[in-house]
């Protein structure tokens, strides 16, 4: 999978851009491409996710993200950028995220035993459940 997100940048006194966005999820290399035809206008910008390759545990992270992002956007706007999300609205899909993200950095495929331990395939494990709600909250 490939992420491409939007990020806040400064631009040093000899002309510099410096990344001033924290890393979330332990990214190791990140790839920065200016692109001023797209400045922030104070409003939540997705990330882009393409899947490199057909596999259920990468699609299922993509479409978690996207409802963790549909969430924010529909959240509590509150001062400084603060935004209030129900506690149950928002716990399930962390925790779904967090289980894909352990997942993917461990190599599973969705052909494998589920990386919940049991002996079973992701798609029917796992992968069965995250598919229900995902298909519950689109609706």
């Amino acid at each position: 999978m490939i992420e491409a997100e939007f990020h806040a940048i400064w631009q040093s006194p000899e002309g510099d851009w410096v990344n001033i966005t924290p890393k979330q999820d332990e990214e190791q290399t990140i790839l920065f491409a200016h692109t001023p035809k797209r400045p922030y206008d104070g409003k939540r910008v997705d990330n882009v996710r393409l899947a490199l390759r057909d596999d259920t545990i990468i699609h299922h992270f993509i479409q978690i993200s996207e409802l963790i992002n549909k969430a924010l956007q529909d959240g509590r706007e509150f001062e400084y950028g603060f935004i209030t999300v129900p506690e149950a609205k928002m716990k399930p899909l962390m925790e779904a995220k967090r289980f894909l993200l352990g997942a993917l950095k461990a190599g599973y495929r969705d052909h494998d035993t589920c990386c919940c331990k049991s002996s079973i395939k992701y798609k029917r494990c796992c992968g069965k459940e995250i598919q229900k709600y995902i298909s519950e909250s689109v609706r």
